[in-house]
């Protein structure tokens, strides 16, 4: 299924944009991470500048860490890693479906 983003907030000012997402992982993780397609839907909602490749962010941060998950977002395969504990990727086809996080991206004129 892939995870779920909704959109917090998108904030404008000075050629970037600035959204909060709420990422969702599903019930089926698998190896490697999840596609960040739903993560970029979810930020392109208002006006521009548009975001359709994670090559254009330029920051990436996790606001909340529930437990002592967190998420690395990898710009060279396009996934969102989930990792259980500081290092290690969730197990490939485990339910990850009550961790919820929220994500902050930046992106815009400075974009790679």
């Amino acid at each position: 299924m892939g995870l779920t983003a909704e959109k917090v907030s998108v904030e404008y000012g000075d050629g970037l944009a600035r959204a909060t997402i709420d990422v969702t992982f599903d019930s089926s993780y698998p190896t490697g991470g999840e596609d960040v397609a739903p993560l970029l839907a979810a930020a392109n909602v208002g006006r521009a500048p548009h975001l359709s490749d994670v090559s254009q962010i330029t920051f990436f941060e996790q606001e909340t860490k529930p437990g002592a998950h967190n998420v690395e977002l990898n710009r060279s395969t396009g996934k969102l890693r989930l990792n259980t504990t500081l290092a290690t990727e969730a197990t490939n086809a485990s339910d990850q479906s009550a961790v919820t996080m929220r994500v902050r991206l930046t992106w815009g004129r400075w974009a790679r």
